[in-house]
């Protein structure tokens, strides 16, 4: 599946559970810089499916907990092995928070080898914690306030996917339980 920059990868209904996406606004690069090196291969959408289920969602808990590698399809699966990419930047831009401009570098390169699909959804998990841990305070546009960031919204939290915006810079397709 590729994706275009302008919507996160199509969700179908994940049956015994009920998300809701949350609705980031999509991120486009205001760079004057000049374009990265041609990629090796095009930068595919990389869903994270619990194990025997067809449609992408993992808990923030499960990719965290003890278990969650276990969990999950294709764990072990080097994602960006042939993508000529060394780093991405993973950008979260939440709803109502609009004047929150952030974005984290994720390594591709482990002291075991390239990262996996496991090993990166646990970094946007990870990503994803801290970042509502700096800003759960910070006041939120009054027309989103249903996504106000609250350890109780972390907690109903899934990943589903990552997907490449424009250059090096990937956002996190995020739905709550």
């Amino acid at each position: 599946m590729f994706p275009s920059a302008s919507q996160p990868p199509a969700l179908s209904h994940i049956p015994g559970r009920t998300y809701t996406r949350i609705p980031q606004r999509i991120y486009k690069s205001t760079s004057r810089a000049p374009p990265p090196p041609a990629r090796q291969s095009p930068c595919r959408c990389i869903e994270f499916h619990r194990a025997g289920e067809s449609q992408p969602g993992m808990s923030l808990k499960e990719l965290l907990g003890r278990s969650g590698y276990s969990l999950m399809y294709g764990a072990r699966e080097a994602v960006f092995n042939k993508s000529g990419l060394v780093q991405v930047k993973l950008r979260v831009l939440w709803p109502g928070y609009d004047h929150v401009d952030w974005v984290r570098r994720i390594e591709l390169q482990t002291a075991y080898g390239p990262m996996t699909r496991g090993q990166l959804a646990q970094a946007v998990a990870s990503h994803l914690v801290k970042y509502f841990e700096e800003f759960q305070n910070q006041p939120i546009q009054p027309k989103d306030a249903r996504w106000r960031l609250s350890p109780q919204v972390l907690d109903r939290l899934a990943v589903a996917s990552v997907w490449n915006v424009c250059e090096d810079t990937w956002m996190a397709e995020f739905l709550l339980e």
